[in-house]
């Protein structure tokens, strides 16, 4: 994959002189996975007003204000096994302080408040507030998904049969959006698409994703294996500096009816980090 990267960087490059959109834009928000055996569940935290997060395997601790190790966090969100989540339920329901919410219940504890989650069909969330903390505040700032659920949903709706017209090798070659270029390769049976995304002519960021042909979606998938780096270039145009951001990237490559290709971009802000691409003229 390096020789791949290195073929298309001097495109890249060019790319990043032109104008183009943005791949998110609106609240500041940070996403992350937080991945427990089959019950993942993406959590996006809205950070808006100076709130730091830092995400654990599993779980995350939010804080008002930038993060330092002697600050306390004002809540800890983590993911439960069923077992772990109906022992909090039955905790909740025999407490004099049970609160219904909207999707869950809270009650009080010694130390504060539980607040106890489920996530779409089969994934379970605990938010733990100390007390004296705005907990419904709190829980206002977190949006929680069921990863399995999200891709589900992603899937584009077909016609009965439609998926089958689709060959794998639709997909392949080079799609342009913006500063972005993407390119589609199947070398020895695995699909790996790469997108170079130039931010200016010293620096730049790829996405590197093992893809596999989903035959019910018709779609090209990568499930928590994707690479993004950022990169910076001297003055010779030669990689300066290469700083590994994730390693766990999942996503998705759909083609569309009008000929474009959406990329959806699971790990980074769910449900705004969709960019369309257009075939690049051969």
């Amino acid at each position: 994959m390096k020789k791949l990267i290195s073929m298309i960087l001097a495109l890249c490059v060019a790319l990043a002189l032109m104008t183009g959109a943005a791949l998110g834009e609106g609240r500041q928000l940070a996403s992350a996975v937080l991945d427990i055996d089959t019950q993942p569940v993406i959590a996006t935290v809205d950070l808006t007003g100076g709130w730091s997060v830092e995400f654990v395997a599993g779980a995350f601790f939010l804080y008002e204000g930038e993060f330092s190790e002697d600050t306390p966090a004002k809540a800890i969100g983590l993911t439960l096994e069923q077992d772990v989540y109906e022992e909090y339920l039955a905790s909740a329901k025999a407490s004099d302080t049970l609160r219904e919410l909207d999707n869950g219940v809270a009650y009080d504890y010694d130390e504060g408040t539980y607040y106890v989650i489920p996530v779409g069909s089969s994934a379970y969330f605990l938010l733990d507030v100390p007390a004296g903390e705005d907990g419904d505040a709190i829980l206002a700032r977190i949006e929680l998904m069921n990863q399995n659920d999200y891709y589900a949903s992603m899937a584009p709706e077909q016609e009965e049969g439609a998926v089958d017209d689709i060959p794998e090798s639709a997909f392949e070659g080079q799609w342009v959006a913006g500063r972005g270029l993407l390119t589609i390769a199947d070398l020895d049976d695995v699909v790996y698409c790469t997108i170079v995304w130039g931010t200016s002519a010293a620096e730049a960021s790829t996405w590197e994703y093992e893809c596999s042909y989903d035959e019910v979606s018709g779609a090209l998938t990568s499930l928590e294996t994707g690479v993004r780096c950022d990169l910076t270039f001297g003055e010779d145009g030669e990689i300066a500096k290469e700083e590994v951001v994730f390693e766990d990237g999942a996503a998705s490559f759909t083609l569309n009816d009008d000929g474009t290709l959406t990329w959806t971009n699971f790990k980074e802000t769910p449900g705004q980090n969709e960019t369309v691409f257009e075939r690049m003229p051969e």
